[in-house]
């Protein structure tokens, strides 16, 4: 090495790069997390679209990873990684395990909510309609108030966390006036259609309609119980599921909105109309039952409430139910 080369300027140099990496270490650790959250995002999508047992595996050891891990830095990411293993079972009708992966994701989230409340509402959405899935509307309840609060605290005001509180108002809404909490039912629907009515869905995709259907469905539900008109919110959504289905947004074997939204239009009918309440609960019958016979677990209560309703309209018209068409 020559003996008048100045070696200062390369160790301030490194000194001044070890000194930066230090100062941005979490910023750094956050740039990581993010690469592995679209790792394990990308992974679930594979396992999804194509059952993929490698991008399982995969996924299954990503969050083994995340759970040793005791930064908070860490926490969104392994919330995600929890939600899409929830997803994935509750897919499949694995609802108890679906219900595990709820739990712990929600507890995760729980940890970050304060800084984070907007990244906080899906987990407790989750756990809360995987619970009411289940039939355990009281344990719901509170879950899905909790992802209720963590939506209004949120302050992003991009339509993505809109349509976010549109679907929680909904969920929320659906469980409330299972449990009689009527009249609060009624004002959480009606708040997650102003929000909905505030969104451009001209330049949203079109599936996002759902949360539209939901919040007139929800709403419909609720008038009804409390003895309100619930008539052309429950069209409302019968007509939005409709042009999803017929755009090709949606089949109807991969949802049960159409069936749902039959089901309420019947559920608001019934008071005025019973003969054409009918025959709009013994369509949702139909369709619960064909979703039903591919992932019981799931649609057990769905198509028990519908043919609750066949039956008690059926015995108010004294003949059985015509065709809806």
């Amino acid at each position: 090495m020559p003996a008048d080369l100045d070696l200062s300027p390369l160790l301030l140099g490194v000194g001044l790069l070890v000194f930066g990496l230090y100062l941005n270490r979490n910023a750094i650790r956050e740039r990581r997390l993010t690469r592995r959250l679209r790792r394990i995002t990308r992974r679930a999508d594979r396992l999804f679209a194509r059952e993929d047992a490698v991008a399982a595996t995969r996924l299954r050891q990503d969050t083994s990873r995340l759970r040793r891990r005791t930064a908070d830095a860490v926490l969104p990411a392994l919330a995600e990684a929890l939600l899409w293993h929830a997803d994935e079972h509750d897919t499949a009708g694995r609802m108890r395990a679906a219900l595990a992966y709820a739990e712990e994701a929600a507890a995760t989230a729980d940890r970050y909510a304060e800084r984070d409340p907007g990244g906080a509402v899906r987990p407790n959405l989750s756990l809360g309609r995987v619970l009411a899935v289940l039939n355990d509307d009281r344990a719901a309840v509170p879950r899905l108030r909790q992802a209720y609060a963590y939506a209004r605290l949120d302050t992003d005001r991009a339509p993505a966390a809109d349509l976010q509180r549109v679907l929680v108002a909904a969920n929320l809404s659906l469980v409330l006036r299972r449990v009689g909490a009527v009249d609060e039912a009624v004002q959480v629907a009606r708040w997650a259609v102003t929000v909905d009515r505030g969104l451009d869905h001209r330049d949203l995709p079109a599936y996002t309609g759902a949360g539209t259907a939901y919040a007139h469905l929800a709403l419909a539900l609720a008038l009804t119980d409390a003895g309100q008109d619930g008539r052309a919110a429950a069209e409302e959504a019968r007509q939005v599921w409709q042009t999803l289905t017929e755009g090709g947004a949606f089949t109807e074997d991969e949802t049960d909105g159409p069936a749902y939204a039959r089901y309420a239009l019947a559920y608001a009918l019934r008071p005025s109309d019973p003969a054409a309440a009918a025959a709009h609960a013994r369509a949702a019958e139909i369709a619960f039952a064909r979703l039903h016979a591919r992932v019981p677990a799931r649609y057990a209560r769905r198509l028990a409430e519908a043919q609750e309703l066949v039956r008690s309209l059926s015995a108010l018209a004294g003949t059985p139910p015509r065709s809806p068409w």
